[in-house]
């Protein structure tokens, strides 16, 4: 039997899904409610032409708005019925969620939901210690439960993407195209509903070749402090058996299922997206005994050493919309 998603139901499932984590924050989603479904679109006015040419990780992004989604449906009216690309003519959209039958959600569903408001990009430096052996296991099955393959890199694996990262940070700082667009999302002032404010891009590194990810891309941002980051970081590699639209959204449901474990466990979670956005780089990232071959994402991971504040959302009344 099917339960039903009620308008106000609809709403707060959409709720959860905008606070997903996407590419500079640009929330490129749009949700349309109908007959019992909600599509999950790509929106068109929201891509990243010089960032992310192929939408790879704008899809990503919706991708982890998709598993929050799930998540939400689940614990309002029971385990959804989910359909990816159900519709290959129509180009935005990219998944369908309807309501299932109404069990109850799982207790991981019922974890993972409850920390959705307190999932954050942090980029404050981290404890410099590995995580433990539980939470590397919890992180690397919840991956594997959503189609994918999570990759802790060993010492030696790290050094090399590191310097790969640093190439690829030197490379993008110095692309005037890709500067012109991260600028229009970062710096954002008061009252702003995307895009990354000052407040939301974390302390500068006192070494330039720590390995946090900085968006003012090396441009001096006012009352900013400079910190040391730490010195021996933790890092994973997401990957999938194959690379298209699909694999992608996966990629992105893996990569929330995972960071709301990460926060269940008290760890935090940030990108190093650089090398995967320049295509020379991206097949750099993969470890080279990965028996799957396609990076989706390179992840640091850690135990903050304080707060991240939250970066803003778009209100839902913008990205849904009732047909």
């Amino acid at each position: 039997m099917l339960t039903t998603l009620t308008r106000t139901n609809i709403e707060t499932a959409v709720r959860s899904a905008t606070l997903a984590p996407s590419v500079l924050n640009v929330q490129p989603w749009r949700f349309v409610a109908h007959d019992d479904v909600i599509e999950l679109h790509r929106d068109p006015n929201r891509l990243l032409p010089v960032t992310d040419p192929s939408n790879r990780a704008l899809t990503v992004s919706c991708g982890a708005a998709l598993f929050n989604l799930r998540l939400a449906v689940a614990h309002l009216v029971g385990v959804p019925q989910v359909e990816l690309l159900p519709d290959l003519s129509a180009h935005s959209l990219l998944a369908t969620v309807r309501a299932g039958t109404s069990p109850d959600p799982t207790p991981v569903e019922s974890r993972l939901h409850a920390v959705i408001p307190q999932r954050r990009t942090s980029r404050v430096p981290f404890v410099d210690q590995p995580l433990s052996v539980e939470t590397v296991v919890r992180l690397e099955d919840a991956a594997t439960a959503e189609g994918a393959t999570l990759r802790f890199l060993n010492v030696y694996e790290t050094a090399d993407v590191g310097r790969l990262v640093r190439q690829a940070d030197l490379v993008q700082r110095a692309d005037a195209d890709l500067r012109a667009e991260v600028g229009r999302w970062t710096g954002r002032g008061p009252g702003a509903v995307d895009g990354i404010p000052n407040a939301s891009l974390g302390p500068a590194a006192k070494d330039p070749s720590s390995l946090v990810r900085d968006f003012a891309l090396g441009l001096p941002v006012e009352d900013r402090d400079r910190v040391e980051f730490e010195t021996h970081p933790t890092l994973a590699v997401l990957l999938t058996d194959h690379d298209g639209p699909a694999d992608w959204l996966r990629a992105g449901q893996a990569l929330e299922r995972l960071w709301l474990e990460a926060v269940a466990a008290g760890a935090a979670v940030s990108l190093l997206a650089q090398p995967l956005e320049l295509p020379s780089m991206r097949w750099l990232t993969r470890p080279p005994t990965a028996g799957t071959p396609w990076p989706q994402a390179l992840i640091r991971l850690g135990v903050p050493t304080g707060p991240t504040p939250p970066t803003p959302r778009r209100p839902v009344a913008d990205v849904l919309s009732f047909a």
